[in-house]
């Protein structure tokens, strides 16, 4: 019995170890592209689906769109459209994401 204990012992040990060396690693930052692209899809594509299905942001062809983004955002201020605002965070991330191009 006192080998069958220590077996299960060692076994929490292992099991213990490995869930707790996965959970203290930490997941990557996002990069600037995934936190604009989270605000196109929160804050854009919704409406775009609707009104302009042609361009609904994604992560294949947003940096198409980078221009007209930054025109229509900081330039005319016609986007987003309706009650819906972008934070500052938001804003500051569209801002430096379009001009890194």
């Amino acid at each position: 019995m006192n080998q069958h204990l220590a077996k299960i012992s060692v076994a929490l040990f292992f099991m213990i170890t490995i869930a707790g060396s996965s959970l203290a690693q930490s997941p990557e930052p996002a990069t600037a592209k995934d936190q604009v692209l989270r605000v196109l899809k929160a804050k854009c594509n919704f409406c775009h689906r609707v009104q302009n299905p042609d361009k609904v942001f994604n992560a294949h062809n947003m940096e198409e769109y980078q221009a007209k983004i930054y025109q229509q955002v900081f330039i005319f201020r016609r986007m987003p459209k309706g009650k819906t605002e972008l934070t500052e965070t938001e804003r500051q991330a569209l801002l430096s994401w379009v001009k890194l191009k």
